[in-house]
């Protein structure tokens, strides 16, 4: 399964700019049936999105939703590789309400995670997006909390071993 991304002319020119006042922005959603709505984090604090009296909440609003910007966030996307289902490699810094998240959904239940591209300067315009990836591997350590986001391969689910043909099943035909 290959997973291309086509960005647009003006994102490739910018990414392949020497010097550019746009960045590349990671949004991340994160569902599950158990939780009441999804959690949203992303890779940039583009502006305030809450304040309370002890705290000031960074991140940023893409289409009418709120991303809130979680420190040392590091997103690998998929290869090019057709041999082998996509994945995408995700590394956050320890943050305790993410850890909170994880550990929160029952054992052997995976959550459900959109990973999407924008621009600092458009962040309501999705460059690439890779949807309802799930949480398959996560380790939690001291200072890291690192996982792999993929889809199930094809090449490993059960199959059917036999065509549908006349001969088999002629009720079909």
């Amino acid at each position: 399964m290959s997973s291309s991304v086509n960005l647009s002319a003006a994102t490739k020119a910018t990414l392949l700019a020497s010097e550019s006042g746009d960045a590349l922005i990671f949004l991340l959603t994160i569902s599950h049936p158990s939780f009441m709505e999804p959690a949203r984090i992303c890779t940039a604090a583009l502006q305030r999105v809450s304040e309370t009296d002890e705290d000031v909440i960074y991140g940023l609003i893409s289409r009418g939703e709120t991303y809130i910007f979680i420190p040392s966030i590091t997103v690998t996307l998929p290869t090019e590789d057709d041999e082998s289902a996509p994945g995408i490699g995700l590394s956050i810094g320890r943050y305790s309400e993410i850890v909170d998240i994880i550990r929160s959904i029952p054992m052997g239940e995976y959550p459900s995670i959109d990973v999407e591209m924008v621009m600092s300067g458009s962040p309501d315009v999705v460059e690439a997006s890779w949807p309802q990836f799930d949480l398959q591997k996560t380790t939690i350590e001291p200072d890291v909390i690192s996982g792999t986001i993929g889809l199930d391969s094809v090449d490993t689910e059960p199959g059917v071993p036999w065509g549908f043909t006349p001969a088999y099943f002629p009720g079909l035909f």
